[in-house]
């Protein structure tokens, strides 16, 4: 039983980006800067946890500052009719610059945080996990089948002149879409602080990326989203705990740890092209 929670929590975190990443895709705007999201959000929460001594400050601020920045930078975009392929692009590379400065500032190092006042067990993590992922992934269905305003966010990627004809203003949802992705990436930063009890530069380990890929091969259908999103963290799982069998234990870990990327890559080469 422990075994099959340990994985069902490791699977969560790629299940939940790959929900935020799915809300973006249907409101027509690719989202880049997931990996960024999750980063930022995780150095905010363990920083102002540290500093503080208050976790449950660290996991608020983290959450509304980057959704007030992603807010903020998608109203420019919609204003000034800007590329978003471009925006999300650089939101990503900027978020990542800036842990880097404030982790320098802050700390007086770029590498991994530690500290005795933050630690968590491993029971807590798996708990909270699953619960985040079934939080996430059952009103997001409902929501996206079942509500006029998920309707609305999956007409705007589609056909956004449907809703301008109806006198609906589909930039409400692009933005919207955005804010969500950005929110849920905040939900992950905070589950892989508890996982790791300590910050890692690049905490979020090219999960924003992975989460793009299931989408295109889930083939923007929620609940194969959600399928291909358990079969990758499954993979994931294996790859970060294979080396404790003894014929894989020779195995460089560079190589296991790329594993889940090499799958997905020979994945999107691999399944057909669809209308």
């Amino acid at each position: 039983m422990g075994v099959i929670l340990s994985i069902l929590a490791s699977i969560m975190p790629l299940v939940i980006v790959s929900i935020a990443a799915l809300y973006s895709e249907y409101a027509g705007r690719m989202v880049f800067f997931i990996d960024g999201l999750v980063t930022v959000s995780a150095f905010i929460c363990y920083a102002v946890a540290v500093k503080t001594g208050v976790f449950a400050f660290g996991i608020l601020l983290c959450v509304i500052l980057p959704a007030l920045f992603v807010f903020a930078i998608c109203l420019i975009v919609e204003k000034f009719n800007l590329n978003s392929f471009i925006a999300s692009l650089s939101e990503n590379i900027f978020l990542l610059s800036i842990v880097t400065c404030f982790s320098v500032l802050i700390f007086k190092t770029r590498g991994v945080l530690v500290s005795e006042s933050f630690g968590f067990d491993q029971s807590a993590f798996r708990v909270v996990s699953i619960l985040s992922g079934i939080f996430v992934c059952a009103p997001s269905i409902l929501f996206l089948r079942k509500s006029r305003h998920g309707l609305y966010l999956r007409i705007t990627g589609s056909d956004e002149s449907v809703l301008e004809n109806a006198g609906v203003n589909p930039a409400k949802y692009r933005i919207a879409s955005w804010v969500i992705a950005s929110v849920l990436s905040s939900v992950v930063g905070v589950l892989l602080l508890l996982r790791l009890s300590s910050f890692v530069p690049y905490i979020s380990g090219g999960i924003g990326w992975i989460a793009l890929a299931i989408v295109f091969l889930g083939n923007k259908k929620d609940w194969r989203v959600i399928l291909m999103a358990a079969v990758f963290g499954l993979i994931q799982y294996a790859a970060n705990n294979i080396q404790n069998v003894e014929m894989f234990k020779n195995i460089p870990s560079a190589v296991l740890l790329s594993l889940p990327h090499l799958i997905c890559v020979l994945m999107i080469v691999i399944v057909p092209k669809r209308k």
